[in-house]
């Protein structure tokens, strides 16, 4: 199948006005805070930063090897995984705490990126530069101690978003690489479209003011994102309509998806986007597993909670 979702202009980025910059600036205190919550008991775990080279620079990765995995002299699993942070905010250091506690509770070597950011960087950016360390762990495995054939991918909120961007290029690429053997998504946004065509989800109006995440944050970090997705005189880009990339829930290719779980908050935004993703991947036939905790807020897996524990326990048992 052809792709065509090639952007064929660079639009200008909107203007980002005081109010918004404090919005920003907020969220992102909140992230730079979350690292303290998740609690964290590994025996030993080997943590190194190191940059990865690509045609569009050097991305910053960091690499977390659980107990001996690095000198045992054996391959093992692994997972690499996207931060969350609406495209716009987030780094490795803000969930520094989640994927120490995904190696300590898998056991498998998690490498996570640092994507670059919107407003300075909008779409596509964040997904060519996730797939280039995709490609990057599977062409050099061996060196870093993973078996190639067991590589997983995911992420949280817009880290899933662009997890499943992933899978859709290594799934239209099956060449140049491995297809990740599994998914590991927690409340990620997989319907970019309906939301900046006004079409919300009734959990999106239940939790607009929620705590952690509301809507009027959301949308306004989506316009940085995709800031040419236009419909006040029109779809000012029709390509971008049914775009798997932006909207993985709407992927043609999503049965040849390998076996997913999908971590969701009852009390978040984005509680029907994911039960509509459930939904899409059942008719795919797709092999999931879908928890959703009731009670829970976006975000939750960063704090420490019974729930979150609970959450990490089933991310575990699942990659087992």
């Amino acid at each position: 199948m052809k792709e065509n979702y090639k952007i064929k202009t660079i639009p200008e980025i909107p203007e980002i006005n005081d109010r918004n910059l404090r919005l920003i600036r907020y969220t992102q205190n909140i992230y730079d805070g979350l690292k303290k919550f998740v609690r964290i008991n590994p025996d030993s775990m080997e943590i190194v930063d190191f940059r990865i080279k690509s045609p569009v620079g050097n991305i910053p990765a960091r690499i977390y090897y659980p107990g001996r995995t690095r000198t045992d002299g054996n391959l093992h699993s692994a997972l690499m995984f996207l931060h969350g942070g609406g495209f716009v905010m987030g780094s490795i250091g803000t969930h520094d705490g989640i994927c120490k506690k995904l190696a300590e509770k898998t056991g498998r070597i998690v490498v996570s990126a640092a994507y670059r950011l919107a407003p300075k960087h909008i779409y596509p950016s964040a997904i060519r530069d996730s797939y280039c360390v995709y490609y990057y762990l599977c062409k050099n495995s061996e060196a870093l101690r993973i078996d190639r054939s067991d590589i997983a991918i995911g992420g949280t909120s817009a880290g899933g978003n662009i997890a499943l961007g992933v899978m859709e290029m290594c799934l239209r690429r099956k060449k140049r690489g491995v297809i990740p053997s599994a998914i590991v998504l927690q409340y990620p946004l997989t319907d970019i479209e309906s939301v900046l065509m006004g079409d919300f989800t009734e959990s999106a109006l239940e939790n607009a003011d929620g705590r952690t995440l509301t809507l009027d944050a959301m949308t306004r970090m989506l316009r940085y994102y995709i800031p040419y997705f236009e419909i006040e005189d029109g779809i000012q880009s029709p390509h971008l309509l049914g775009n798997p990339y932006l909207s993985p829930v709407k992927s043609e290719l999503m049965f040849q998806y390998p076996r997913v779980i999908m971590i969701s908050a009852g009390k978040d935004i984005l509680r029907d986007d994911n039960r509509n993703f459930a939904e899409a991947m059942a008719s795919n036939g797709v092999e999931f597993e879908h928890h959703e905790y009731k009670k829970m807020l976006h975000a939750f897996m960063s704090f420490d909670s019974g729930e979150t524990e609970m959450a990490f326990n089933q991310i575990a048992e699942f990659l087992e």
